[in-house]
């Protein structure tokens, strides 16, 4: 354990045959609530690979395993075993205790795992010596929590709709004694709260927990309300000094709810009378439509008349013959035949007659 500067290390010895035993704190003096770290150490004369050390501790405090462990140094063997002590009260406290050393031989260690001559298991001498005692100087405290600590809220929003839930993190972080951390519960008038506990996120350390703890909570209201301002007293061990951390009250502003009369549409004032045009695009689109339907009508009896009419003959003389032949006049296809009319000229004359 390092030996710095504000850090005193209160050491007793006690010596019994091949085992010594020490004590020392971290910090002797600490307030109420405070956690410290205690270690006791058993120092033996030899490797003692035979011997099982077990600690039992009594002081007007919490105790807590901090951890064990076992080393070999220059063939001697090295026991240290450490607690986390936190004070309850102000005053002396002494931490008091006694060690169980269950010794056996390398005899009975080789027959127990050989099995030689029906030996069932180990056996033990067993001895209980007095722990060196550490006294500590506890000094007052009132605050509900110890540590180094910082508290943050966050709000979703402060204008809300009516039944809209707002919510609210609540986030403690640090290192101290994040684990007697106090949900907030605030009992506001016509406002319901929905919630969960609070879910820690921390580790263990010297200094108690090393993490976060957070809470989350939902408030659903119809009308304003203040959230209440939100406090943990605090004895902050990085300044040595009792500190409030809070979140001041906040006022949530909340929308009206909806009412059948404001779902409806609010009458609308009256308009100048325009006129509509609309159906005079309607009558304009039906005689484009009449009109492109007669001439579409006339091109298509045109083309059934000259499908139906008859070929007339290519040649001149034959086409005298086909005239002659609908009854024309005789006089007027023989000057036709004297003259040599063109086939074009017969046609249009001929034509003519016939209509």
């Amino acid at each position: 354990m390092k030996r710095s500067l504000g850090s005193l290390l209160a050491l007793v010895c006690a010596l019994f045959g091949e085992v010594r035993f020490e004590v020392a704190c971290d910090t002797p003096r600490v307030v109420a609530g405070e956690p410290t770290l205690v270690r006791y150490s058993a120092y033996f004369d030899d490797e003692a690979f035979t011997t099982t050390l077990a600690l039992a501790l009594r002081a007007d405090a919490q105790i807590i395993d901090y951890g064990t462990h076992d080393t070999v140094v220059e063939g001697k063997r090295e026991s240290h075993f450490e607690y986390l002590l936190i004070p309850s009260r102000a005053g002396s406290v002494a931490i008091e205790g006694e060690a169980t050393l269950r010794t056996t031989t390398r005899g009975q260690i080789e027959n127990a795992v050989i099995g030689r001559d029906n030996v069932q298991g180990y056996q033990f001498t067993t001895r209980t010596l007095p722990l060196p005692t550490l006294a500590l100087n506890v000094g007052a405290n009132d605050a509900h929590m110890v540590g180094d600590m910082t508290l943050s809220v966050a709000l979703s929003a402060t204008q809300i709709k009516a039944y809209e839930p707002l919510h609210v993190t609540i986030t403690l972080e640090g290192k101290g004694s994040l684990d007697r951390f106090v949900a907030f519960a605030p009992r506001i008038d016509g406002v319901e709260l929905f919630g969960e506990a609070p879910q820690p996120h921390w580790r263990r350390c010297k200094e108690g927990q090393c993490g976060k703890v957070v809470q989350k909570i939902a408030l659903v209201a119809k009308e304003d309300f203040v959230l209440p301002r939100f406090e943990l007293e605090l004895f902050n061990t990085r300044t040595r000094s009792r500190e409030t951390l809070h979140f001041d009250a906040t006022p949530i502003s909340v929308e009206a709810p909806f009412t059948p009369q404001s779902l409806l549409d609010a009458d609308a004032p009256d308009a100048p009378r325009s006129w509509d045009l609309g159906w005079l695009n309607h009558l304009l689109s039906l005689l484009l439509g009449l009109a492109l339907g007669w001439v579409a009508r006339d091109r298509l009896v045109r083309r059934a008349e000259v499908r139906k009419a008859p070929q007339l003959p290519k040649e001149p003389k034959a086409l005298l013959v086909h005239f002659a032949l609908e009854g024309c006049d005789a006089a007027l296809l023989e000057r036709a035949e004297r003259e040599g009319w063109s086939r074009s000229k017969i046609v249009q004359t001929f034509d003519k007659e016939k209509r």
